[in-house]
């Protein structure tokens, strides 16, 4: 089910997306540095390294980004969890009303 989802995935995407979102995702990952904070700031969006993986596989599976574009971009995805899981771990409760505010 998770491999025809994924198949599923990168038909549409090669159907739906063009060559605007192909030149976003190089930009995005046209480095490793700029890759990994891209990575990060996509995990902090979804909350979910699984989900930023298998879209990583999907566009490159699609051709949109290389597989070495991928890797500073995977990098970030778990770099960007291993943020999420401290920041949980210092209970910053407290915190969240004034970082959502900022």
């Amino acid at each position: 089910l998770f491999l025809y989802g994924i198949g599923r995935m990168t038909y549409s995407l090669k159907m739906g997306a063009g060559d605007v979102m192909r030149d976003v995702l190089k930009r995005m990952c046209k480095n490793q540095f700029l890759g990994m904070l891209t990575g990060i700031f996509v995990t902090a969006i979804l909350s979910s390294s699984s989900a930023a993986s298998v879209m990583l596989v999907t566009f490159v599976e699609s051709g949109y980004i290389t597989f070495a574009e991928s890797i500073g971009a995977l990098l970030g995805v778990n770099i960007g969890t291993t943020i999420t899981v401290y920041l949980v771990a210092l209970n910053i409760t407290k915190y969240c009303l004034g970082l959502i505010a900022a």
